[in-house]
């Protein structure tokens, strides 16, 4: 089965740090036209979601990029989801050291054997690196956000 990774601009400046290779983004790992992600939630088994490939509320489909071939199983994938949805939990979220690109890149990391392309999640990288600079609002749970997704983990 091929492997994409669906990349969602996240803000309309992206435009302008682009050029940088930096930007905000979501991510998702789409196999056999499935899309997993990883987002904030206060329920207890949320976070990790699946939904149909492109197709989220909100950001707008940047790329779909080919990652490689998987040769797991559908359940494999199942069961590897479900695996990373113990470590990624909902309420863990983080903008800077937990987020939905972090998951994309396990997620990928152990279908395919490589990441997600790295200016995914620079830009959250470079934040981390000034953190001690960052608004305080950055650093806290962020508010939860609906997420139109049709299975929770």
């Amino acid at each position: 089965m091929e492997v994409y990774v669906n990349i969602y601009d996240l803000s309309t400046y992206n435009r302008y740090g682009e050029w940088l290779g930096i930007g905000a983004y979501h991510t998702g790992i789409e196999v056999n036209n499935i899309e997993y992600g990883y987002g904030y939630s206060t329920q207890e088994e949320g976070g990790v979601f699946c939904c149909e490939p492109g197709m989220l509320e909100g950001p707008s489909l940047k790329t779909r990029y080919l990652l490689g071939k998987t040769y797991k199983s559908f359940l494999e994938v199942q069961l590897i989801t479900e695996q990373l949805s113990e470590e990624f939990r909902g309420a863990d979220y983080n903008l800077l050291t937990k987020n939905c690109n972090h998951f994309s890149e396990a997620l990928a990391k152990r279908l395919v054997g490589k990441g997600i392309p790295s200016y995914c999640n620079r830009g959250a990288n470079l934040m981390q690196c000034f953190s001690c600079l960052l608004p305080f609002k950055f650093l806290q749970e962020p508010e939860e956000q609906p997420i139109n997704f049709k299975r929770s983990f």
